[in-house]
């Protein structure tokens, strides 16, 4: 059926060459009889015309989110909701979910007219070029418009530079795509949003201040609510009905502070309202952030690893440097950019003044030596440099360690976490952190053209903590109330027998946990994996138990080293023994176990910045990938 369907799709996809839509006259699956334009269009009513079929997982996809019943419900008084499963061998039974060649019930809950064809007739005469698409008919019956329009769209189809073809996540994306097409007013009121770096500290925007992205607004009325995030140019966007709501902006980190913490507005009657947030730092100072991931360690293979990096502070990251620190197995070959300095196994990048909120990639290509044993774990580091402690917790996402095993075959799509955890359960402590990888291959037979993650967050993270991390390839991310959803457009991802080592990918991202989670709590994640319109692949589910104390002090045979000056104030020296060796690590953690910050080396030395940390007593932790470990006990005053 599906191969079927593809000869067919691409043997008449140039055959329609005008722009007005294609008059039809269906009957629905209640017997009931529907013409585009005699019941529709000539009545005043655009069209919104879904293509689908049953048996495609992106298309079921699509059905579970809403948004067709969604934009059916909250605005039906001003267009036209019309499923139609365009597959003439599909029996009507598969629509409800009863046969095995489905993905669900695509009926029960719907209130829109649904229809199921006999023919390819309105595949042919659409020029639908893949499942599902959109299409957007205006009253005059015009389906032209602009090549790029709402831009969160998944996808935007364009047919003989005349008709365009969407899928969407969203009803208020549809409707909004489709007043734009038509130049229809709909009964809602548009809230433009724009997040700006109000530099000259007036709480007004202005043509030299820049726009924030990354940013969560959180929007509420009463006890609905929704989040938005922030695009590039600082800018969200949402329709609203007619109610009292208000608009808080939840920075990206505690650098940053708001002019006005909360606006309230009262929305009534049809229109836009544009609204601007000021963010003002809170502290000024720079705050680099880097990540180091690949997708795996294939011995007597090239290898690649991805180190991404930003400035995500208050103002510029002068003279920025990235120290990338491999293990002995690794034999470097390339990279982009060439390393300015190497030592050892440790390679330097200067890479400049980072502005704000700029980012960028160091990629590194290395063979991974026959001599490292399957199942042994390797850790390699980055570190952006000048390391900042500007607030409690930061300088900790300026290092980056990341431990994995050493693989001869394995399953290629699948998601870890970091740290590790401890024992077959995987014990974490409660409130540490989390970065995930989710890795993907293309093991077909020809190239990927978009692949598309699907992330269902359980409730044990704190979503308002999301921030992305390594990865292999360009990505748009958007979240959706608990799913995230990653979508890798153009990627080009050659298959396995062509390329191997270009034929795998990968995205990592950082979540914290909800706070104090208790002991024996298990937090449970998995993903699908979507290779262009191929069923999804489905990760194993990877897990942690929480548990709040993994290790005794007292259990551990402890390496010496030393600091100084203690009692301390603004600064603190550690100097390392030579009995710690490979990568090495430390945190400072109060009495109570809380992480206040983390920290790396390069060499034997560190000082660690306290001016941020309130008086107390303190530890200071240290360990090597060899299993050295130390404490220490500091006074701050």
């Amino acid at each position: 059926m599906k191969s079927l369907l593809s000869t067919l799709i691409l043997s008449t996809l140039f055959l329609f060459s005008n722009a007005q839509a294609p008059d039809f006259t269906l009957t629905d699956i209640y017997g009931v009889e529907h013409s585009l334009y005699e019941d529709y269009l000539d009545q005043g009513i655009p069209v919104v015309l879904n293509i689908s079929v049953a048996w495609g997982p992106w298309d079921w996809e699509q059905f579970q989110n809403g948004a067709f019943q969604d934009l059916q419900t909250d605005f039906g008084d001003d267009l036209q909701v019309l499923w139609i499963e365009a597959d003439p061998e599909t029996p009507v039974e598969a629509l409800y979910g009863n046969t095995n060649d489905t993905q669900g019930d695509f009926v029960t809950g719907t209130t829109y007219p649904i229809f199921n064809t006999d023919s390819w007739d309105i595949v042919n005469s659409y020029g639908v070029i893949g499942f599902p698409a959109t299409v957007l008919i205006c009253e005059d019956g015009s389906i032209t418009g602009p090549s790029q329009v709402a831009d969160s769209t998944a996808f935007d189809y364009v047919v003989n530079d005349s008709i365009h073809l969407y899928t969407f996540e969203d009803a208020e994306l549809i409707a909004l795509t489709l007043g734009e097409f038509c130049g229809i007013t709909f009964e809602r009121t548009l809230l433009n949003g724009y997040v700006y770096s109000d530099e000259d500290d007036d709480c007004e925007p202005s043509s030299v201040e820049q726009g924030i992205q990354n940013f969560i607004a959180y929007i509420q009325r009463g006890t609905d609510s929704w989040f938005r995030t922030t695009n590039a140019d600082g800018d969200f966007r949402i329709l609203l009905n007619d109610g009292d709501y208000t608009v808080d902006i939840i920075p990206a980190n505690p650098l940053w502070t708001s002019c006005e913490p909360t606006q309230s507005f009262t929305v009534d009657g049809v229109g836009e309202l544009d609204l601007d947030f000021g963010m003002e730092p809170a502290v000024y100072c720079p705050y680099g952030v880097i990540d180091i991931s690949t997708w795996g360690l294939r011995r007597c293979f090239e290898n690649c690893i991805f180190v991404n990096y930003c400035n995500y502070g208050t103002e510029v990251l002068e003279d920025a440097q990235v120290v990338v620190e491999l293990t002995e197995f690794m034999e470097f070959t390339t990279a982009n950019p060439s390393p300015t300095g190497v030592d050892g196994q440790t390679y330097t990048f200067n890479v400049g003044d980072l502005g704000i909120n700029e980012c960028g990639t160091v990629y590194f290509n290395f063979e991974l030596s026959c001599d490292a044993e399957l199942g042994d774990t390797l850790c390699y580091s980055a570190n952006i440099l000048p390391d900042s402690l500007c607030i409690g917790t930061a300088g900790s996402d300026a290092l980056a360690i990341e431990c994995q095993e050493v693989i001869g075959s394995w399953d290629p799509n699948d998601k870890m976490g970091f740290p590790a955890g401890e024992g077959e359960l995987n014990y974490i402590k409660p409130n540490t952190d989390i970065k995930y990888q989710i890795r993907f291959q293309n093991t077909g037979t020809d190239t990927a053209f978009t692949v598309i993650i699907l992330d269902t967050l359980p409730e044990d993270l704190e979503f308002s903590t999301i921030r992305m991390g390594a990865y292999s390839h360009d990505f748009e991310w958007e979240r959706n109330g608990q799913e995230l959803k990653f979508v890798f457009n153009d990627i080009m991802l050659p298959d396995s027998n062509v390329n191997n080592l270009a034929s795998n990918g990968f995205v990592n991202f950082h979540i914290a946990q909800k706070a104090d989670l208790p002991d024996g709590h298990r937090i449970e994640n998995s993903a699908a994996i979507f290779f262009d319109f191929n069923e999804p692949v489905i990760t194993n589910t990877a897990f942690y138990t929480v548990w709040r104390n993994l290790v005794s002090v007292k259990n551990i045979e402890l390496t010496d080293f030393l600091i100084s000056p203690n009692p301390a104030e603004d600064l603190l020296t550690i100097q390392l023994t030579d009995q710690f060796s490979g990568l090495k690590s430390g945190e400072l953690v109060d009495i109570t176990g809380r992480v206040i910050s983390e920290f790396g080396f390069i060499g034997s030395n560190h000082q660690l910045n306290l001016r941020m940390v309130s008086p107390g007593i303190y530890f200071v932790n240290i360990r090597d990938d060899e299993g050295n470990r130390g404490v220490e006990k500091v006074v701050v005053r």
